[in-house]
């Protein structure tokens, strides 16, 4: 029975048809569904076709006709992308867009497709079509001092003091922050399957070991030598001579009194004997009475940043640490995909050794951009007069923080927690 309108029919109402005609017949189908009895043959005809375009996962089909749309290009690359991508998160291994592109374009090469880039756009479409998105844990933050805004504008105006009254240039102005660094470091984030309620990830089991690494930069880019702390008694003679760090030993692995003033010794020493500033948060090693004349015999001027302002002051922490910590996280990711880790005697993963951790350390800092750095000195309130380019400030005042996410896929980017998010006491 036709209707004199062409009209569009959903994948659903056509299944529907379909079972109807097959307990009735096609004349009494089409009238029922008020179409024609050559389409309902049609789409006896196209069953499987038709149950199989539902039961792919994508975008809503409501208008979606058979065979319709513009295909992939790659549908055979993506599809084993896809298997790859399942595969991983069935073994509760972390997977990073990063990887997907990567792993897009050696699929590519091996079928001769030299010319696909796998460019963001692409990989918009494929998380789509696919029904993927990037899914993280719950943490939970910082809390903020209810006098945040008069702490953001104090911190800049003594900044901005102390460069003028000794003409401090960005070569002699230092920030220094102690991150943790687990022997578990799976990612907050993963590719997995829209709407899947747990979305585990796959570890040694030794998230509670930790070491802690010491960072230092300048206002210039310039990257200090990392300073490591390792849970034990003593450094071996084969972690002392690791080039490009210096590795200390506590029992817990943390930062005490006495590394803090180690490290001012070993590291901020050879930073310069001219008048300089250094800036730190207000743990309790750093002012401390002792620690304040050590700096003062250095020739060091301290800058605190008020407590509470961490997250929003601390060039290394709000800037530089997370993308130190990604970069260490591929190391990480690699060496658990790949299985080069041991087992126990009871059948258990053996956690990365402190030799791999320390040289992932060194790989990682090595890779930290110098522009970064330089553009965390300035939107942090320590090289700049101007305290609205904080970025908290500039909300406050209209302005758009360029910090956070649109919410757009395409706008992803892979981030990690802060480090007072972390499992930290």
């Amino acid at each position: 029975m036709s209707t004199g309108k062409r009209r569009a029919y959903s994948v659903e109402f056509k299944i529907e048809a379909v079972n109807f005609a097959e307990k009735h017949s096609n004349r009494e189908t089409g009238r029922k569904f008020q179409v024609d009895e050559s389409m309902v043959r049609r789409w006896v005809q196209n069953k499987a076709k038709l149950n199989a375009a539902h039961e792919k996962p994508g975008p809503s089909k409501k208008k979606s006709k058979l065979g319709c749309g513009r295909k992939p290009i790659l549908s055979t690359v993506e599809d084993q992308l896809m298997a790859k991508v399942a595969h991983e998160r069935e073994q509760q291994h972390h997977v990073s867009t990063k990887l997907i592109t990567a792993w897009a374009k050696n699929l590519a090469a091996e079928k001769g497709l030299t010319a696909f880039v796998a460019s963001r756009g692409w990989l918009c479409n494929f998380l789509k079509r696919f029904n993927l998105t990037l899914r993280r844990r719950t943490t939970t933050g910082q809390s903020t001092p209810h006098d945040l805004e008069d702490k953001l504008y104090s911190f800049v105006e003594f900044n901005k003091k102390q460069r003028d009254l000794h003409k401090f240039q960005p070569s002699m102005i230092a920030n220094m922050d102690e991150t943790p660094i687990w022997a578990d470091m799976p990612s907050a984030t993963t590719i997995n399957r829209r709407g899947v309620q747990a979305v585990p990830i796959r570890t040694t089991g030794h998230e509670k070991n930790r070491l802690t690494v010491c960072l230092a930069v300048k206002a210039d880019g310039t990257k200090m030598t990392p300073y490591v702390v390792i849970p034990t008694k003593k450094v071996k003679k084969e972690l002392a001579d690791i080039s490009g760090v210096i590795v200390a030993a506590t029992p817990n692995g943390w930062m005490n009194g006495n590394l803090t003033a180690d490290w001012v010794e070993k590291v901020w020493t050879n930073f310069s004997f001219a008048k300089r500033m250094l800036v730190w948060d207000s743990f309790k090693c750093h002012i401390s009475e002792d620690m304040k004349k050590q700096l003062q015999r250095y020739n060091t001027v301290m800058s605190v940043i008020p407590g509470g302002c961490t997250k929003y002051l601390q060039p290394l922490h709000v800037c530089i640490n997370k993308p130190f910590k990604q970069y260490f996280r591929e190391f990480y990711d690699e060496w658990f995909r790949k299985g080069e880790f041991e087992y126990t005697s009871g059948g258990k993963i053996k956690a990365p050794s402190h030799l791999k951790q320390i040289t992932w350390v060194v790989q990682a800092w090595g890779k930290v951009s110098k522009e970064v750095i330089i553009n965390s000195f300035d939107v942090r309130g320590i090289t700049t007069d101007n305290a609205a380019k904080i970025p908290c400030l500039r909300k406050e005042h209209g302005d758009a923080d360029t910090e956070e996410s649109t919410g757009n896929l395409c706008d992803i980017i892979e981030d990690d927690d802060n480090d007072n998010n972390e499992r930290e006491s």
